[in-house]
Formats: C-alpha cells, structure tokens, sequence
C-alpha cells in the first residue's frame, strides 16, 4: 500500500518519500555527469525530470553546486 511504503521510507531515511526520491535522482545524476559525455538535459531526463528547469533547480539545492561542477 503506498501509504506503508511512504511511512517505512520516511521511519528508514528521515525523509518525506518525495524527497527521497528527489535525492536518489539527483545521485544518479551525479554519477551520470561524472561518467557520460551526456548533455545535463539529456541526464535530466534520464533521471526522470519532465522539466530540465526544475531539474536544475532541485540540483543545486540538494548538491549546493551547479551541474558543471561534477563534470
């Protein structure tokens, strides 16, 4: 049931499940950054953002750094 599975997410990592899935998406994105010749847009997607500014937004607030910084 999603409501156990947002509570066990929330009781295992401190966080809300939207946030953690947020974060996972954005270590992905690191790591695809650090390992492809991929475009950040093109990562973005990847990682499952609809919005490559909203991508960018949630990147920098959870790394403190911008997309550049990782290559």
């Amino acid at each position: 049931h999603p409501n156990y599975v947002s509570r066990r997410i929330l009781s295992e990592t401190g966080l809300p499940l939207h946030k953690y899935l947020l974060r996972y998406r954005i270590h992905l994105a690191i790591g695809l950054l650090q390992s492809t010749d991929l475009s950040a847009q093109e990562i973005s997607e990847k990682v499952g953002f609809k919005d490559y500014n909203h991508f960018l937004k949630y990147f920098k607030k959870f790394t403190g750094y911008t997309t550049s910084f990782f290559r």
